[in-house]
C-alpha cells in the first residue's frame, strides 16, 4: 500500500492530498514515505511491511470505521497519538488504541494514559474529574422501595 501510494504521488498531475484522500490516510504520511524513499533509508518494497499507523491493526479487526471516527473527532488528537510512536513501541500503542476505542475514549490523553498503563502492567484509572470538558452520564440509583412496588404490581 505504501509503495503504491508513493508511486502514485510521483505520477504527473497527481497531488499528495489527492492520493492521501484515496487511501484514507493523512497527507503527511505519503510525504514522509516519499522522503524516506528519496533518502534511501527505506526502499519501497520494505516499506510495505511496516504498518502505516498504530490504527491499522485496529482497522483490520474493526473495519476502518474507528480510526476514521477518531480522525473526524479531532485531527489534532490523531496526530498527537501518532507522535506517541516516538515514545512507545507500536505494539504497546496498538493495545492502547484498541482499548481506547473499546472504551469510547478517543482523545489523546486517554490513549497516552492507556499506553502507559499497558507498559507498566497496571489497570487504567480514567478519572473524569481531570477532564471537565467531557460529557458525563447521570445515572440515578433505584431505591429498594421502587423495586418492591414493581414486584407487587403497584408500579405506575
Amino acid at each position: 500500500m505504501k509503495a503504491q501510494a508513493v508511486s502514485e504521488t510521483l505520477e504527473p498531475g497527481a497531488t499528495v492530498s489527492g492520493v492521501a484522500a484515496r487511501y484514507e490516510i493523512m497527507p503527511s504520511q505519503p510525504t514522509a514515505w516519499r522522503r524516506l524513499a528519496k533518502e534511501g533509508t527505506r526502499d519501497l518494497a520494505a516499506m510495505s511491511d511496516l504498518p502505516a499507523s498504530p490504527f491499522d491493526a485496529c482497522d483490520q479487526a474493526t473495519g476502518r470505521v474507528n480510526s476514521q471516527a477518531l480522525v473526524r473527532y479531532k485531527t489534532n488528537d490523531y496526530v498527537q497519538v501518532l507522535r506517541l510512536l516516538e515514545t512507545f513501541d507500536i505494539d504497546d500503542l496498538h493495545a492502547a488504541v484498541k482499548k481506547a476505542l473499546q472504551l469510547g475514549a478517543v482523545g489523546f490523553d486517554a490513549v497516552k494514559h492507556l499506553a502507559l498503563c499497558h507498559v507498566e502492567k497496571r489497570p487504567p484509572k480514567l478519572d473524569l474529574d481531570i477532564y471537565p470538558y467531557l460529557p458525563r452520564a447521570n445515572v440515578g440509583t433505584t431505591s429498594a422501595a421502587s423495586y418492591m412496588s414493581l414486584l407487587s404490581g403497584d408500579a405506575a
